[in-house]
C-alpha cells in the first residue's frame, strides 16, 4: 500500500445488464467512480477516485457479488466517509451500475 491510497476490505455489487445497461465484467485494476452521496442529477456527480482489486476470481460479470480491496486516492474530503458498514454507489462515467460497502480498514 502507498501512503497516497487508503486501502478498505468491501463487499461490491453490480446491478444485472437489465437494470444497469453494464454487459461487461469488471477486472482487478479497474477504476470507477465511487459516490458516498448519490446526486440529484447524474451530471452533479461528486466522485472519488478508487482502484478496485480482486483475489481470486480476478473478475465479476453484471449480476455478481464479490469481496475486494479498494484503493482510494487519500485526500482529506474522503476520509469522513471510510468506516465499516459505510455504503457508496459505483458508476461508470454517470451510468449507476453498482454498489459496495466497507467490510473493515
Amino acid at each position: 500500500m502507498l501512503s497516497d491510497e487508503i486501502l478498505v476490505r468491501a463487499k461490491i455489487h453490480l446491478f444485472s445488464t437489465e437494470n444497469s445497461g453494464k454487459e461487461t465484467a469488471i477486472t482487478s485494476g479497474y477504476r470507477p467512480n465511487h459516490a458516498f452521496q448519490k446526486p440529484e442529477r447524474p451530471n452533479q456527480l461528486k466522485s472519488y477516485i478508487g482502484e478496485i482489486r480482486f483475489d481470486k476470481p480476478d473478475f465479476i460479470l453484471p449480476g455478481e457479488s464479490a469481496e475486494v480491496n479498494v484503493a482510494f486516492l487519500n485526500i482529506d474530503e474522503i476520509k469522513k466517509y471510510i468506516k465499516p458498514g459505510q455504503k457508496w454507489f459505483i458508476y461508470e462515467g454517470t451510468k449507476f451500475f453498482g454498489e459496495g460497502e466497507i467490510v473493515s480498514i
